[in-house]
């Protein structure tokens, strides 16, 4: 089985790379699991899971909304500007996440899946990389990234523009990627990016004629 990550800051286009991913599986009859580390931590911050638990603790019932759920938004603004609190949040989320995804991993394994994707934006930063054949980061020009945001999630240029300044650099993650897809243009060119990638693992003679040349 091949395990791929992929990463990339807001607004890169990391869950359109992943369906892509998904057709191209699709396409070819290959067993695969696509897992996003955000659903899986969204999943276990619902009422009665053991991290909504932990955060309720950390951080008190000022967290929880009406409908007796985390209310996310409130959480996020609360750790968002304070350090302190946002490492305490993430050392409560992250390990419980990795944890998932390694069961998740060994259990594909063990059903004959051929191909395991991860999708973070904290790939690196939670060393998904130790568990992972090869990691892809997904780039897109900050204009671009700014205007998808904002048709997205309704994001302000200021908001989309803190985002970005918190997240690692782009340099600082190419060090260790294997391959760069850039998606700052048409899905056309995505897609033949994606192709050409997994066509390294899964055919023989893979085309190489469009993307970026590096990978592993």
């Amino acid at each position: 089985m091949i395990t791929i990550g992929i990463t990339g800051g807001v607004g890169a286009g990391k869950s359109s790379v992943l369906t892509m991913i998904g057709e191209y599986c699709d396409s070819r009859a290959i067993p695969a699991v696509l897992l996003e580390t955000d659903k899986v931590a969204r999943a276990l911050q619902r009422k009665g899971e053991r991290v909504f638990q932990e955060i309720v603790h950390a951080f008190g019932r000022g967290v929880v909304g009406e409908d007796g759920e985390l209310n996310r938004q409130m959480l996020a603004d609360l750790v968002f500007h304070d350090e302190e609190k946002l490492k305490r949040l993430n050392l409560i989320v992250h390990p419980a996440v990795k944890q998932d995804v390694r069961k998740a991993q060994q259990e594909a394994k063990q059903s004959g899946v051929k191909l395991f994707v991860i999708e973070s934006a904290l790939l690196l930063e939670n060393e998904y990389d130790q568990i992972c054949d090869a990691v892809w980061l997904v780039t897109a020009e900050q204009p671009e990234r700014i205007r998808r945001l904002a048709a997205s999630r309704g994001y302000t240029e200021a908001k989309s523009r803190s985002i970005m300044s918190n997240q690692s650099l782009e340099s600082e993650w190419l060090e260790r990627c294997s391959a760069v897809i850039d998606n700052s243009g048409t899905p056309e060119r995505t897609r033949a990016q994606v192709r050409r990638f997994l066509d390294a693992y899964f055919v023989s003679e893979p085309d190489r004629s469009e993307g970026n040349e590096k990978i592993k």
